[in-house]
């Protein structure tokens, strides 16, 4: 009998005892999709730009003193030196913009594929972040790099 009453008790503690755990989900916006801003367009095009290997378009959505600095041979040169350490860029994807006074960057997963020494498939993945900004009605790209 002393085991049944033991059991009892064990059960009816456990089952009143046992704590419940919630996870905090993450708030809806940071599921969005794509943003519709010209800013992010412009940013869009600056990434779709690089993944093409499009030194042209690329250079074209710099300012004009930027164009001066980072030419074609430029972006040819800063692409290889990616391709070269990651391997070819294969695709990207939208992760956030991040909110601050005066710039506006935006954040993509881009993902890269070479060929291993052995002739295996690596795959990785690097962020790239564009800052935009303005200069009247004027969207600038401030800055571009991979993180």
């Amino acid at each position: 009998m002393k085991k049944i009453t033991r059991y009892w008790l064990a059960f009816l503690a456990g089952l009143f005892l046992a704590g419940c755990t919630t996870v905090k989900e993450l708030p809806a916006e940071s599921l969005t999709t794509e943003p519709t801003t010209p800013e992010y367009r412009k940013a869009r095009k600056l990434m779709t730009a690089f993944l093409e290997n499009d030194p042209d378009t690329f250079v074209s959505l710099l300012p004009e003193d930027k164009q001066q600095a980072f030419d074609a041979n430029r972006f040819r040169t800063y692409r290889f030196s990616i391709v070269d350490s990651l391997g070819e860029p294969k695709s990207f994807r939208y992760l956030t913009t991040l909110q601050m006074p005066v710039f506006t960057p935006f954040v993509w997963k881009v993902a890269f594929e070479r060929t291993g020494k052995e002739g295996d498939l690596i795959h990785g993945e690097a962020l790239f972040r564009v800052i935009t900004g303005k200069s009247g009605d004027e969207i600038l790209i401030v800055s571009f790099q991979f993180l």
